[in-house]
């Protein structure tokens, strides 16, 4: 182990400060990074990876985009933080209001935690009900009333030491994209729900599309039961199309959770809605929230930079063909080694499960044959390719990823099918 790894784990419970970066559950050493620039990263030994994580979503535009470098520059000379408005916050809620039908205003923070603490609290002022829905595997930060079945670094965890009965006693548990269970639950308790709180892609137990019409049918069962219906697009926002999953599934939520790509890879986090329900919020509301570094400069600068890119023609289009390419190539690699594998892709987002049989919910995710992600991941590492250190995360993809890319991830690929088949065959 580096000298660099023993001082990070010396000073920092595991050496990491966010839990799935320790690469604990991959049987391999975290990555500590240098440098990055345009689809690559470096490490602190100097070893080169293609980059799918891309921060976890927000670097759409590839590392060190010159158009965000000069903005977030030229703001730092001009200031850091002011604790007062800046001028650029209405330019960036007004990308985020033209960009979604059902969204009027938007209230900026700090990160997609914060958001969906905020959305959950509004949600339940408008309704003046407790009960909150979410789905076994999804991810909305690591408040306490959400960390029930929460997805990736907390996969598996029903409830988490320090929080309380109480925290999570208004969170009902279903299963992903299964809505007869919503219709159960609505019909045993008709009065008792505020909000369903979902990621209309689940990106946190792998990436998991909904059912054909599935989206639609949870906005019928919250009209007909006076139920607000909150998407979670921390992750997919203006990363599966312009505007997100709510606009590519035509579904208006009744608020919309935003994050990672809107600051530009800046900390940000956005709750985004009708006038009527955001007007609730102080200061012209009884629903309190504040932050110090909410809106702040560097933020707004780094996302205004980032909007303007996004819409360039033939950027989308571009992420779907690459992420296309990337899938089809995948999928015909594990079949060239007999390798089970279930491949998806939407805007700049792809995901992958080691299975024979197509993935729908927690229950599927958690049959996949865990194990051959693991050596696929450490293989692929190994050849300078770098996915996200988790069986549980959604991989990314930058407008900067090229055919050069594309190559050698196919490249690294086929020797890591190779590697989970021999794998395969020795057990």
């Amino acid at each position: 182990m580096s000298q660099l790894i023993n001082q990070a784990q010396q000073y920092t419970p595991g050496g990491v400060h966010s839990p799935v970066r320790a690469c604990t559950g991959m049987g391999v050493a975290p990555l500590f990074l240098t440098h990055a620039t345009g689809p690559y990263v470096v490490d602190h030994q100097g070893q080169q990876y293609v980059d799918y994580i891309c921060g976890f979503g927000p670097t759409i535009l590839g590392h060190g985009h010159p158009a965000i470098s000069k903005a977030v520059t030229q703001q730092a000379q001009q200031g850091l933080v002011y604790g007062i408005s800046d001028v650029k916050a209405p330019i960036l809620s007004q990308y985020i209001c033209e960009a979604f039908p059902s969204v009027e205003q938007v209230r900026l923070m700090n990160s997609g935690t914060e958001a969906c603490m905020t959305a959950v609290r509004l949600a339940r002022a408008a309704t003046q009900r407790p009960k909150v829905i979410k789905f076994e595997g999804t991810y909305h930060g690591h408040h306490d009333a959400f960390l029930v079945s929460a997805g990736s670094g907390a996969m598996n965890t029903v409830s988490t030491s320090g929080v309380t009965v109480g925290a999570t006693q208004d969170t009902v548990l279903l299963p992903f994209n299964d809505i007869v269970a919503v219709e159960q639950a609505f019909k045993t308790d008709p009065k008792a729900f505020a909000a369903i709180m979902i990621e209309p892609i689940a990106g946190n137990m792998g990436m998991i599309l909904p059912k054909t019409g599935y989206l639609k049918a949870l906005r019928q069962l919250c009209d007909q039961y006076g139920v607000m219906l909150i998407f979670d697009e921390v992750m997919t926002g203006f990363r599966v199309a312009y505007g997100g999953a709510s606009v590519h599934y035509d579904i208006r939520p009744d608020l919309v959770v935003l994050g990672k790509v809107i600051g530009g890879g800046l900390p940000i986090g956005a709750v985004a809605g009708p006038r009527a329900i955001l007007s609730l919020l102080a200061p012209i509301g009884p629903v309190y929230q504040a932050g110090t570094f909410s809106a702040n400069p560097m933020s707004l600068s780094a996302g205004i930079a980032t909007f303007q890119q996004l819409q360039v023609q033939g950027v989308y289009e571009g992420l779907t063909s690459y992420a296309n390419a990337l899938c089809e190539g995948l999928v015909k690699c594990s079949a060239a080694c007999d390798v089970p594998l279930q491949c998806v892709s939407l805007g700049g987002m792809l995901g992958l499960f080691f299975s024979e049989q197509p993935v729908e919910c927690l229950t599927d995710a958690q049959a996949s044959n865990l194990d051959q992600f693991k050596l696929f991941y450490r293989t692929m590492r190994e050849q300078g390719v770098l996915w996200p250190p988790s069986p549980y995360e959604a991989f990314f993809i930058g407008t900067q990823h090229d055919d050069e890319t594309l190559r050698k991830t196919l490249e690294a690929a086929r020797y890591a099918f190779k590697a989970c088949s021999i794998s395969e065959g020795v057990h």
